[in-house]
């Protein structure tokens, strides 16, 4: 367009001459239009800048707009595997770049695979563009990484870290006529009052405070008589003000923070069942969680008396956006976990025999008189050991049945120390409460703990009541593994103080029952410890927040690392290393974030952490940590 402006003016003045002289019958060169030759040169260089602006600009747009229409064909037509596709076209008269864009690669194209028979249609400009893309979908299975990369910088900061990886992995978007009805149905008039919100194409954000009914109503009466003026606010403002200081008056901070924590698991079942009714349930889900982007230091609303915590906020997502499933994981990995299934068989049977090991009659039986079937005195244990493990896989799966929640099949982890870790657990739905979560998280280890105490307990009994010719047949283990940790340590030297105070190189037979306890005991106080994603991470996370728990497991996993690193615990180093490798990530969040757990659950999980880290602490005068 400036070239064009540029000849008509030629024109006009009857041709540009030259810089010093006229052109023939014009007033001709660039000194008749009143521009001197310094002038002119730096206009040129501008129009050059402006061009490159103005190239770059078009570049950005057209990649944009490529890679919007490329990721709905893919989602649509190309999950039958690897495609390439070569779109030829010509831009019609009037047409936008945009709108040739979506035209050619499927949005809103004629054609039946999405792209329309542009290529024949005739163009007045003479203005032709090729475009041709790649697909380098797997099969419908794999990961598209330059999607994946892209969708991961236009995530917003509100979307929490735990919620990011369903986010971006999950096709679906939120429409945007959604988002506007959660405004104004689900939250007008409910006891969350929104003060402002945000979205892009994956979800949406609603701040606000919770506020009593009379004041919901208040507000939405006012709102319906002609929106949120300005005397609507103050007089909202003094009633939440009045409630808030009537309800806080006299509370120091933390109360203030219980209260409205207890408070929020009201606010958020009267949202939830508004949704139900406004019928938008079946496309979005809330989360209830504390304003991801607040900071310690921001004020929230100090004349009001609140708490000085981070304020409640309520994101809308997709209904499909959901944890990973079993029926998408991979081969590999679905490779891996069967590979694990058998090393862990192994291990546990290799740690049952051992603790035969220094049997003498057993050892005389394999190694002089290749006596095989002495093995099957092994088998009592070794099935004790996967029992305990099958009942703390139990305690989960029945727990989480009664709060609706999804495990996926548990994947047991290998141990050359005590034969197995345990198992990973996955969760495969999004929990209601932080008490729902915790009571699954907690089910597992603490029935198992108990039931491993029980067992140490009556083995103990039982070995000293026995005969000469019983322990003859028992287990014999050195007596520094009776005094491995306090707990068990404490244990044997108040059941069997002679046992107790034997050389620690001293063998002892003992019961099976307290080398199965023992097993149990061990595997579930590692697992109780508050890391990531293991049953004592999501319990911490459950009973003090997400914030803290992120803190708590960094510490915890840099203590473990010390000790690995100096040698004073072997079972840190392979323990360690499976966490840090497979569970230091944190886990599936709850719906309802800011609600918290009860008093009673929260000294539950303090005394299974206490006896977890008895379990693991070494005992005076022992051989160490385990």
């Amino acid at each position: 367009e400036r070239d064009g402006v540029g000849e008509s003016r030629r024109g006009e003045y009857g041709g540009a001459g030259s810089e010093g002289g006229g052109g023939g019958g014009g007033r001709g060169g660039e000194r008749h239009y009143g521009v001197s030759p310094d002038s002119a040169n730096v206009l040129r260089s501008r129009i050059k800048d402006l061009r490159r602006a103005d190239d770059e600009n078009f570049q950005r747009r057209l990649a944009s707009e490529m890679h919007a229409a490329d990721r709905k064909f893919k989602r649509g037509k190309g999950k039958g595997g690897p495609t390439r596709r070569i779109v030829k076209g010509e831009m019609r008269e009037g047409e936008s770049i945009e709108d040739f864009v979506r035209r050619t690669l499927g949005d809103g194209g004629d054609g039946d695979d999405g792209s329309s028979s542009a290529g024949g249609a005739v163009s007045t400009n003479g203005t032709s563009i090729e475009v041709e893309i790649l697909d380098v979908t797997n099969g419908g299975e794999g990961i598209d990484v330059a999607d994946l990369m892209m969708d991961m910088m236009r995530v917003p900061l509100w979307i929490p870290p735990s919620l990011l990886p369903y986010v971006i992995t999950c096709p679906d978007e939120l429409d945007p006529g959604d988002a506007k009805r959660i405004k104004a149905e689900v939250l007008k008039g409910s006891t969350f009052d929104c003060s402002g919100w945000d979205s892009f194409e994956r979800g949406a954000i609603y701040r606000g405070s919770f506020v009593g009914r009379r004041a919901a109503r208040t507000v939405a009466a006012m709102e319906g008589r002609g929106g949120r003026g300005g005397g609507m606010s103050v007089q909202k403002k003094e009633e939440k003000t009045s409630e808030i200081s009537s309800s806080a008056s006299g509370s120091t901070e933390p109360q203030q923070q219980q209260q409205q924590q207890q408070r929020s698991g009201e606010v958020f079942a009267e949202v939830q069942s508004r949704l139900v009714d406004s019928g938008l349930s079946e496309r979005v889900q809330l989360f209830l969680l504390e304003d991801p982007e607040w900071r310690p230091g921001d004020a929230n609303d100090e004349t009001s008396g609140e708490y000085s915590g981070p304020p409640p906020a309520l994101v809308a997502l997709s209904k499909n956006v959901r944890p990973e499933q079993a029926a998408e994981r991979g081969r590999g990995v679905k490779f891996l976990s069967g590979l694990s299934v058998a090393a862990t068989m192994l291990a546990t049977y290799a740690y049952v025999v051992s603790s035969y090991a220094l049997n003498p009659t057993f050892f005389d039986a394999i190694v002089r008189e290749n006596d095989a079937f002495v093995l099957t005195s092994t088998i009592p244990s070794f099935l004790g050991v996967l029992a305990l493990q099958g009942a703390h896989e139990l305690g989960h799966a029945a727990v989480a049945r009664a709060k609706n929640v999804t495990l996926g099949l548990p994947v047991p982890l290998p141990s050359l120390q005590i034969g197995t870790f345990g198992s990973i657990t996955p969760i495969r739905s999004f929990p209601e409460t932080r008490t729902d979560l915790m009571d699954v998280a907690l089910a597992g280890p603490g029935a198992t703990a108990a039931l491993s105490l029980a067992m140490m307990i009556v083995g103990i009994g039982a070995t000293v009541g026995s005969s000469e010719e019983a322990l003859a047949a028992m287990p014999v283990v050195p007596a520094a593994l009776l005094r491995s940790s306090f707990l068990v340590g404490s244990l044997v030297s108040v059941l069997a103080p002679k046992v107790a105070a034997l050389p620690l190189s001293q063998p002892v037979p003992i019961h099976p029952l307290f080398v199965v306890g023992l097993t149990g005991l061990i595997s579930s106080a590692l697992n109780l410890l508050p890391i990531g994603r293991l049953d004592g991470g999501r319990a911490y996370r459950s009973a003090f927040g997400r914030r803290p728990a992120v803190l708590t497991s960094f510490l915890f996993l840099l203590v473990m690392a010390i000790a690995a690193l100096s040698g004073s615990s072997q079972l840190c180093i392979f323990w360690g290393l499976l966490v840090t490798v497979f569970q230091r990530n944190g886990d599936v969040p709850p719906r309802d974030e800011v609600t918290g757990v009860d008093a009673t659950r929260r000294g539950l999980y303090g005394a299974l952490t206490a006896v977890a880290l008895l379990a693991l602490l070494p005992f005076p005068g022992g051989p160490g940590a385990l």
